[in-house]
C-alpha cells in the first residue's frame, strides 16, 4: 500500500493488502482522497475516513450513483464522484463538529441529516468515533515514519 492513509487502513485490515492490483490501487487513490480532504477542511483524518470506511470500505463494488465513497447525498441522489463526495463529507464534519461540539454528535448529526446527537445515529456514530480511535494512531505513524519508528510496530 501507498500512502499513509492506506498503510494505517492495511495495517487494521492485512486483506487489504492481498486484493488484486485494480483493487490495491483504486483503494488507495480513494484514501489520497479523503486523506486530501480532511486535510483541506483542517478536519481530522482519521475521522472522515472513519466515517467514509463505515459508508463504502473505499472500495466496495460502485454500482451507479447508488454509492458516493462518503456516503453524501444531495436532494436524495448520491454523488458519485470520490473527490466531491470526500470534499463535502469533510466540511460537513466540520460543521457539524463545531455545530454540534462533539465528534459522537457530530458523526450522528452526519448520519442523520444534521440532528446533533439524534439517537438513530447513535450506533452508527459510535461506530465511526471507535474506529477513529484505532485508526488514528496508526495514520499517525505511517505519517511520522511508518512501522519501523519507536512505538509504531504491532
Amino acid at each position: 500500500m501507498t500512502g499513509p492513509l492506506a498503510r494505517a487502513f492495511a495495517a487494521l485490515w492485512p486483506y487489504l493488502d492481498a486484493l488484486p492490483p485494480a483493487e490495491v490501487a483504486a483503494f488507495e487513490r480513494r484514501a489520497a482522497i479523503v486523506e486530501s480532504a480532511a486535510r483541506a477542511e483542517g478536519v481530522d483524518v482519521a475521522m472522515v475516513a472513519a466515517v467514509c470506511w463505515q459508508e463504502t470500505r473505499l472500495g466496495a463494488p460502485r454500482r451507479g450513483e447508488t454509492t458516493s465513497l462518503c456516503g453524501v447525498r444531495i436532494a436524495h441522489r448520491y454523488i458519485a464522484d470520490d473527490a466531491r463526495s470526500a470534499a463535502l463529507a469533510a466540511r460537513s464534519l466540520r460543521r457539524h463538529r463545531a455545530r454540534c461540539g462533539s465528534w459522537p454528535a457530530a458523526v450522528s448529526a452526519y448520519r442523520t441529516d444534521g440532528v446533533c446527537g439524534a439517537a438513530r445515529g447513535r450506533g452508527y456514530a459510535a461506530g465511526a468515533v471507535m474506529l477513529a480511535g484505532r485508526l488514528a494512531p496508526r495514520y499517525v505513524c505511517e505519517v511520522e515514519g511508518g512501522a519501523e519508528r519507536d512505538g509504531c510496530s504491532g
